[in-house]
């Protein structure tokens, strides 16, 4: 069973397919042969049931797994057979599962998954900038922002009053019980 295009937009996919109902009574058939030697039907000894009584009884049923199992293998089949991916599972629609006679149609569509180049990773070549004079960077930055911050005056005596843009560092001093405790204290504030 080989399935038509419909659509193939982008990645977009939708297919077309008929099962024939002899296929279907195919795999009902060989259902019932299997399950046959271990059924156990009132009146009839435990694997005599005959088989047209099986089919009459548990046959639309039977007939409706055959159905998926042959699309899902039909599907399967066709995505191996493309190599392509779904994103999620396939939606498959049945046209005319009752229908006798005519073969049973179903449609399915889902989505691929794109398709990438390969890459040849022994092309890419990673560069790393190192600065080779790191100090001499270090002191002209420094430089720079000294001068962005004008004029800056010389130490003054201790005691000396600040004028306003001054720069002014604290020695603090921490006197607990009359005892001064370094830990506590701190210079160049």
């Amino acid at each position: 069973m080989n399935l038509v295009v419909v659509n193939s937009e982008g990645l977009q996919r939708k297919y077309e397919g008929a099962i024939d109902h002899a296929e279907v009574d195919r795999v009902v058939d060989g259902k019932i042969e299997e399950a046959r030697p271990t059924f156990h039907m009132r009146g009839f000894r435990p694997g005599k049931v005959p088989a047209r009584l099986l089919k009459a009884r548990f046959g639309k049923s039977l007939a409706g797994e055959a159905i998926t199992e042959l699309v899902e293998e039909a599907v399967k089949r066709h995505l191996e057979e493309t190599g392509e991916k779904p994103i999620r599972s396939p939606n498959v629609d049945l046209a005319n599962e009752e229908a006798d006679g005519e073969s049973i149609k179903f449609s399915v569509d889902y989505e691929c998954q794109p398709t990438y180049p390969e890459l040849d990773f022994s092309e890419i070549h990673v560069e790393r900038l190192v600065l080779k004079d790191l100090e001499e960077v270090i002191n002209q930055d420094f430089d720079r922002f000294i001068q962005s911050l004008g004029s800056v005056p010389v130490d003054t005596e201790p005691g000396a009053e600040a004028d306003e843009d001054d720069i002014v560092t604290i020695n603090l001093k921490v006197l607990v019980d009359g005892k001064e405790r370094d830990e506590l204290g701190a210079e160049g504030l």
